[in-house]
């Protein structure tokens, strides 16, 4: 008994001896057992990369990232190239307007010089019928067959009021109404024109000293003197010299006639001469 008896003694003084190094191993472990954790954390991380890298994993990261950039490059040259072809396109719109401008601007420019060409010319013929010599000028053609009095109201008929006829026979939408077999020129104003000056050339006639009529409005080709051809007739038919006439037009039945009927007789046959001469036109003339 006293032997058992010193034994747990000595167990006891043992256990207390020991009980305050355990505790300080139990709080070093529980301390140190972090920094494994972590430690091991950083060894598997560094374990997982090296396999990666040995089953080509960074190879495949890298081509992942080139792919990426590539890609991206790409997009960009073709989003500049987009914008680019948006410029060029935006430029070309910007020239074809312009140059369509600049067209239109031309073409208005070159119709008011025809048109100012065409009114000095019909001055030109005004001034010719206010001509104290004009009874002594020299008449051709059929025009010679007509007075100088009947030949005078015509081409003035004809000056003072060129517009209006060349409007009426340029004029768009059908024939008129009150003659619907007459055929007009739409479009043709020009040539119009030209025709009617001649013919009020024709009707005043030219100085003795002047050997042949002014040839500047001779027609140049076969289309332009069937042109010609076509106001002549046209004209023609339109006269109207006297009251019967003019009673054949319902609602203009009280409209004074457009000349007298010898003034009518000149102005036809002049046209009847510009009709037959310009119908096959000697070109190389």
């Amino acid at each position: 008994d006293d032997t058992f008896s010193d034994m747990r003694g000595s167990l006891l003084v043992i256990c207390c001896l020991a009980a305050p190094s355990g505790a300080v191993l139990a709080s070093r472990r529980s301390s140190a057992a972090p920094m494994l954790r972590a430690n091991r954390a950083v060894h598997l991380r560094t374990q997982v990369k090296t396999l990666a890298k040995l089953r080509g994993g960074a190879l495949l990261g890298d081509f992942v990232e080139s792919t990426t950039k590539f890609s991206s490059g790409l997009f960009t040259q073709h989003a500049a190239r987009f914008g680019i072809g948006l410029i060029c396109l935006a430029s070309l719109g910007l020239l074809s307007s312009f140059l369509r401008f600049q067209q239109m601007v031309a073409k208005k420019m070159t119709r008011r010089s025809k048109a100012g060409e065409r009114d000095a010319q019909w001055r030109d013929l005004q001034d010719l019928l206010r001509d104290e010599d004009a009874v002594n000028r020299v008449v051709d053609g059929k025009a010679a067959g007509h007075s100088f009095i009947a030949r005078k109201e015509a081409a003035r008929m004809l000056s003072s009021r060129h517009e209006e006829v060349v409007f009426d026979i340029t004029a768009a939408g059908g024939p008129p109404k009150t003659q619907p077999t007459l055929v007009r020129l739409p479009g043709e104003y020009d040539e119009v024109d030209a025709a009617l000056q001649e013919a009020a050339r024709k009707l005043i006639g030219r100085r003795s000293r002047e050997r042949t009529r002014t040839r500047s409005l001779v027609p140049s080709s076969e289309a332009k003197a069937a042109t010609w051809a076509a106001v002549a007739s046209y004209l023609s038919a339109r006269i109207q010299c006297t009251a019967e006439e003019v009673s054949n037009c319902p609602g203009h039945e009280q409209r004074a006639p457009d000349m007298s009927e010898a003034a009518a007789a000149a102005m036809r046959a002049v046209l009847s001469e510009l009709a037959d001469g310009f119908q096959k036109p000697n070109l190389s003339a």
